[in-house]
Order: C-alpha cells, then structure tokens, then sequence
C-alpha cells in the first residue's frame, strides 16, 4: 500500500526507498548492498534510482552485462517516454528492445508502434475505387516562389526549409531558385546559407521527369553562357523535355542518355513509343518518338474504358508564359519563338543552380502529401533524421488544396472568400477560424487584385478616366473583358478579387491560400473560445464529415470534394489540445459522440457550398443521435489513444486487442465508371428485416439515403414516424468511413472490434455495400455478413499485431 510520504510498503514494512538508503549504507559489503537495491527495484520496477545504484554495484564486482542491464533498466524507460514525447518514435522502437521484460516495455511498445501504425494501415480519407491516380505532368498556374526576403533573415546557421507537396512538373520550385538567388544578389554579405528542399508527388513518373530535368539543368549550369552551339543543343533538348509530345531523335536519345545516367529506380519510364500514331507528316510518324516523362504506364492500362484523358493537348506557349508572369523575369523579345522563351527562363534557373551549388539540398519523396509529412514529423520515414523535420512553408498544388491529392484538377466556383470559409471549415467566424487554425484568416492570394491595386496606387493619374485600351497595356487583361461602362463607373481602387474576375465570380483553388502561422505557442486561457463555441463548432465538424450535403447535382469540373474521413476528427482534437484548449472540454465532447449522448445547436450541413445563411443560423439546442457512427468511432478512438493527449474516460471503448482487419468483397455496379477515382465511398451495414419493418422494404436502393443517416432525417416517399426511423437508426445502421479498397480482389478493407462484427454476422438479417457519399446512392451490390459457407467476410490480423508485420 502507499503510505502518506507517496512510499510503497516493502519488505519488512521498509519502503523501496528505504531499502535503496539501506543499500547505501553497507559501505565495502557490496553483495548485501545488492540485495537491498534488488529489494527496492522489486516493490518500485519504474523507479529509475535503485537500478542506478545496481549498476554500479554490478560495476564493482566486475559483473558489466549485468550493470549494463541496470543502465537499460534505470534509464532506458525514461529514454523512450522522453523519445514519444518529442515524437522521436523512431528512437524509442529502437530502444525497446533495451528493456528486457521491465514493466515499461509494453506500454512503450505499444506507443511507438502507434504512431507507425496509425500512419501507414490507416487512409486519411474516403476511399476511391481506383487505385491508381491520375497522372498529370504539365502544370497550370503561374510559378511562384516560395521564399522572400524575411525568410533569409534567419540564424544562418540553420537552413531554409521549403517542402513542395504535388511537384508536379516543378515550376514553383524553378520560380523558388531564382527568387532565392536574385536575394542573395541584393544581400551584400557573402552567401552562406544553406537550402533544403523536399519535393513531394504522389506519381513517381512525375518525380522521375523532375530528376530527369535536375541533372539537365545542372549540366546547363555548368556551361558558360556563351550561347554556343553546344550550349543551344542543350536548352533545345530542355525545351522538348518540358513543353513537346513528341520528339525528335537526337533529342530522345539525349532524355534517354539522362534517364540512364540518373539510374535510379525510381525512373522506370515506359521506353515504347505511342501506337497508333496518325497525326503529322510521314517522316515524324517514322523517326520522331514520344516525350515518354508525359505517360504514365501504370495508370494508362488501368483505365477501364476507352477515353484516356492524354497530356498533349497543352499550349506550350501558354505553359511557358506561365513561368514568367510571377518571377518578375521579362519576356522575351520574340514571342514566336518557343526556343527564347525556353532558353531565357532556364539559362536563369541554370545560373541560379550555380550560384548556389553546394548550399542547396533537393530531397525527393514519393508517396501522399500528408502520410510523409506525418512521417517526417513523427521521426519514423527513412531519411537522415539530420534533415529538417519542420518548414519555413509548405507549398501544397491546387490539387491537395482540394483536400485529396489523389483528385483530378477541378475548381469549384466562390462568391466571395467566406463561403470559401464556410465549406472548408464550417464558418466563417474570423475570430473562431484564427483560434482553431492558429494562423491567421487566410486570404485568396489575388494576384491580379495585387497588381490591379498596385498599378492604381503607383499611377493615380492614369485611372483618372478608366478605359478598357489603357488597362490592356499596363498587364491588366483579367478585366478587359468587363463591361466597359461599369469600369468607367468604377473606382479600381474599391474593386475586389470578385470584381476582378469572369463572371463575377473567384476560383481561389485555381490561385493559392496562404495560412501564415501567427504563433508556435499555445492560447493563454482568456484568448481561447469559449467552452460551448468550440464543442458547438467541434460537433458541427463532425457532422459535417459524417454527413456531407448532397453533391449529384453539381458538375464534375466545379464538385465541392468532401473526402475526409473520421480520423481526422480525432486529429483535430489533438490539434486543439496542443493550442491550449483543455483537456476535459475536449474529451467530453468527444465522449458524448462515444455514447450517444450529443445534445448541441449544431446540425450536418444542407447546402453545397455552406452558404454563409446556414452556417450563420442559430438553430435550437437538441439530441442528435451519433448511433450509426458510433462503432466506427470508438475504434478509431481506442486505436488513437495512446496518442492523445488527454484521457478518454468512458466504458464504451472496446479492447484494442479486439479490433481486427476484416475484407468483404463487393461487386461494383459499373454506371458511374467516371467517379471511380473520385473520394466519396463508405461501407454501410444495415440489418435489412428492421430496414423492412421500418420501411416497407429492404434498404437497398432507397433514394433518399442522406435522409435515412440524417440524425433529423425523414423521406418524402415513405410515412415513417420519426420515432420508428430514429429506432433503426439506433439498433441496425452503422457507417465506416475509413477503409482501403483493393482493386485486385474488389475488396474493402477496414477495421472493426470482433464484438461487433460477430454481433451482425450471428443475425441473418445484416447486410453491407458500399456507398458514395457526394450522390448519396449505393456503389455495389450488397452481400449479407451472416456465418454462411458463401459469407464474404474474412476476418484478419489483430490491430496489435500490425505493427510487428513489418
């Protein structure tokens, strides 16, 4: 027992501290000493003190495995928890082997494996049904650097950190180089600082043609600009790698001299050319090839019809433009000729290469944006831990800007910047956005509305009489095709990033959102929200992941994605612990979701995009049921335990030793081929004899799922009394959102507690299927769980044991 002093009660009624005072005193009697260290580690394993003096006991007499062991013991365990606590995972799994069987070791363990296994077994979001992403090399927005002046304003000593997630064909890191040398032109001190550069995409024939290019740009560099013949060869083999289809040979043959010298495996580029090609004259069908750095074998055959979305369509000309509008790089003088707009923008990325040669690290990734990040920071990706684990900015494409970085490019249409807000995170409350995001309320980045502002507060005289001619030459075309009596009506100096667009509208994933961060530290207490505004803005989260607005009537090119899953609704609980939020506000919020027990203002959103009208409503204060997302919750609530901050108190939560890997195969109806690599599918069971009973008729095919999940739901086709359908509800529907498909089997793969799943596969009545949350209608036919010999169901791997498989 404890006694008041915070002692155990040992042997002979002496506490482990005592006893360890006891060995202390048997000066030039070792042995005896020994007994009594061994005694006070017995009755205190975690108490690091006795092991201490045990070792240099064992020291004494020449025993050295043994006080080697009391080392691991004394201070390993410390060693570990100090490692998980500074998110040095890596560290801490190499460690644990040290422990031998002290008393630490599992809970160590099982820590350090955490973070590694909720990382890599776990998706971030909804699945899509095709596994192999879109493969897109030629960019379309306007390279921007990444770097300014206050950022070279740093402790020299440590380097610039930049990390580029969806590279792409690298355009904004060439933007990033010359800025970054034109800076150190300006800065009269010597150049001594050091650059590290990760570029990150998740299609490893985008990062091969980069590489490709990197060693291209590195020979230009070499060479001295005399504009010789050689020197000329070189820029025009650059300018076929980035702007052309095709290829003329000795050109092709230069690229495949570079992929060869490169050698590296991640450039596996196809070598054949393009079948079947018909276009052009006799003797470019005969000798000239394809630009292979624009296909993506793997991706091409996957296609499972006959329309393959191709990439030479692309103006080269308007490709290259785009690389000097923001870099402050004239144009060239001839503006026919492709080869001077290629050469003068790459000679400068070359010269800017030499310049800082030998102070510039570029660090290549492979993989999703987000996973490598989460590796990076939790120490646990192959890398030399000597590379920053921390950036000056993170430049993420208008593609993970979307959310997904495994989605086609598409640009959702915005009235103005707060229902941009109001989407993406549920308000447009500046205040609550800058205490939950701890930066500040992004802006669009509105490049044309900055050089608009900049052309009339630099020329007030000019916009006296505004005219549509005079606009055009001063670089302001995004607005001649205004109606020129509004212009003349208006004053430029009032006009926003609305007006300054077609159609009256902005598309800020087609530009860039920066989200400066304001602060590394937490909140003080009196600047946080209050306790009811953010678990009001908490549950309206997780609604709104859970039940996104129904999206069929939106057209492809303008779709409002939702593709987050439930993890992230626990990762924005850390999030905001780590801003200072306490603890018990936040496990409370989440324990009410656990139980079923949610009584809030906040509802699942309606419209598409948020309208500013909803998110601004007061609506009344009610039970909203969280039944049909409750076991996907508390497992993924016990998996991310040991990483939370705060405790979890609650019996709802199931034995993570339970929670196993289940495959269930489906067969996928096949009239939505163009949404497969789209992120909207879940895995829904529902006990189909309840469903009939509720509903006249089984589940499937219902046209108004979004209304049967709705925790306020009801269908116009059906009379149900409410009570009845928040009945079925509560006892046979449950949602999965977090799952991975495999493409070569039709299966879905996600975790479940075996108590559950056994609980609907005694019944003969459960069935499942998957289901896609922007149409809100059934993706697969459904199969029944029930313990049959034609079950689809197979049961895997215990969650605990993942980790140990790798």
């Amino acid at each position: 027992m404890v006694d008041e002093g915070g002692h155990i009660d040992g042997l002979n009624g002496l506490s482990g501290e005592a006893l360890r005072e006891q060995g202390n005193t048997l000066e030039g009697k070792v042995n005896q000493a020994i007994k009594s260290y061994s005694k006070a580690a017995a009755i205190a394993p975690t108490d690091p003190k006795p092991y201490s003096n045990l070792s240099a006991a064992h020291f004494e007499i020449g025993d050295y495995r043994q006080c080697i062991k009391d080392i691991a013991y004394a201070l390993y365990a410390r060693f570990i928890k100090s490692s998980l606590y500074i998110k040095d995972v890596q560290a801490a799994e190499a460690n644990c082997a040290l422990l031998g069987d002290h008393p630490d070791k599992a809970a160590s363990r099982t820590s350090s494996l955490a973070v590694s296994n909720l990382i890599r077994a776990l998706a971030r979001y909804l699945s899509t049904l095709d596994d192999n992403p879109e493969y897109y090399p030629v960019g379309h927005d306007k390279a921007c650097s990444q770097v300014d002046k206050h950022m070279l304003r740093k402790a020299v000593k440590k380097p610039v950190s930049l990390f580029f997630g969806g590279i792409g064909d690298a355009r904004n890191l060439y933007a990033t180089l010359i800025e970054t040398a034109r800076l150190e032109t300006v800065d009269s001190r010597p150049p001594k600082r050091k650059y590290h550069v990760i570029v990150n995409d998740l299609k490893a024939p985008a990062l091969a043609r980069d590489l490709v290019m990197f060693y291209l740009l590195d020979d230009l560099a070499k060479m001295e600009s005399s504009g010789g013949e050689l020197e000329t060869e070189h820029c025009t083999v650059i300018l076929y790698l980035f702007t052309a289809s095709i290829l003329p040979p000795f050109a092709a043959r230069r690229i495949q001299e570079t992929i060869k010298r490169a050698h590296e495996p991640l450039l596996h580029i196809a070598q054949k050319g393009m079948v079947g090609w018909k276009n052009g004259k006799e003797y470019v069908c005969r000798h000239w090839e394809v630009n292979v750095t624009l296909t993506d074998e793997a991706w091409t055959e996957s296609r499972r019809w006959d329309w393959v979305y191709g990439v030479i369509g692309f103006d080269p000309f308007e490709n290259m433009e785009a690389l000097y509008e923001l870099t402050g790089l004239p144009l060239p003088k001839n503006q026919t000729s492709l080869y001077e707009f290629v050469a003068a923008f790459f000679q400068r990325v070359a010269q800017s290469l030499q310049k800082l040669r030998n102070r510039l690290m570029v660090e290549m990734l492979l993989g999703e944006v987000w996973g490598n990040l989460d590796m990076i920071q939790h120490k646990i990706l192959d890398r030399d831990q000597s590379f920053p684990h921390s950036y000056d900015r993170i430049h993420l494409s208008n593609i993970p800007i979307n959310g997904h970085s495994q989605l086609p490019p598409n640009t959702p249409k915005w009235k103005n910047v707060d229902e941009f807000h109001c989407e993406y995170l549920a308000t447009s409350d500046r205040d609550l956005i800058s205490k939950v995001m701890r930066t500040s309320v992004p802006e669009l980045l509105a490049v044309k509305e900055q050089k608009a502002m900049s052309m009339v507060y630099n020329n007030p005289e000019l916009f006296q009489s505004l005219d549509p001619a005079i606009l055009g030459r001063v670089g302001l075309e995004h607005i001649r095709d205004m109606d020129p009596d509004v212009l003349r009506k208006s004053d430029v100096r009032s006009l926003t990033s609305k007006d300054l667009d077609d159609d009256g509208v902005i598309h800020p994933l087609a530009e860039y959102l920066h989200w400066p961060r304001t602060s590394h530290f937490p909140l003080p207490f009196d600047q946080l929200l209050p306790r009811s505004k953010i678990t009001t803005w908490l549950f309206t989260m997780f609604f709104k992941i859970v039940l996104p607005a129904d999206r069929g009537s939106q057209a492809w090119d303008i779709l409002i994605y939702a593709p987050l899953n439930l993890t992230i609704f626990i990762r924005i609980l850390s999030h905001l612990n780590e801003l200072g939020y306490p603890a018990h506000w936040l496990s409370a919020a989440l324990v009410q979701i656990l139980e079923d027990e949610v009584t809030t203002s906040a509802r699942p959103p309606e419209t598409s995009p948020l309208s500013l009208a909803e998110a601004r409503r007061e609506n009344s204060t009610k039970r909203l049921t969280t039944a049909p997302f409750v076991t996907e919750m508390v497992i993924m609530t016990a998996m991310f335990l040991p990483l939370l901050p705060f405790a979890v108190i609650t019996s709802a939560l199931p034995n993570v030793d339970r929670i196993h890997e289940y495959k269930i195969a489906f067969k996928v109806k096949t009239h939505f081929k163009d949404g497969l690599g789209l992120p909207v599918f879940v895995l829904i069971f529902w006990e189909s004899e309840l469903a009939e009973t509720v509903l006249g008729y089984d589940l499937e095919g219902f046209p108004e799922m979004h209304q049967i999940f709705h925790p306020e739901g009801c269908t116009r086709y059906i009379p149900i009394q409410k009570e009845k359908l928040q009945e079925f509800r509560q006892q046979g529907l449950k949602m999965m959102t977090t799952l991975r498909w495999n493409t070569r089997d039709s299966t879905a793969e996600f975790w479940i507690y075996e108590d559950a799943m056994d609980g609907m596969q005694r019944s003969k009545g459960w069935k499942c299927a998957l289901l896609r949350t922007d149409r809100w209608e059934f993706a697969s036919l459904s199969v029944r769980v029930s313990w049959t010999k034609k079950c689809p169901v197979r049961k895997g791997r215990r969650w605990i044991d993942w980790g140990e498989e790798l």
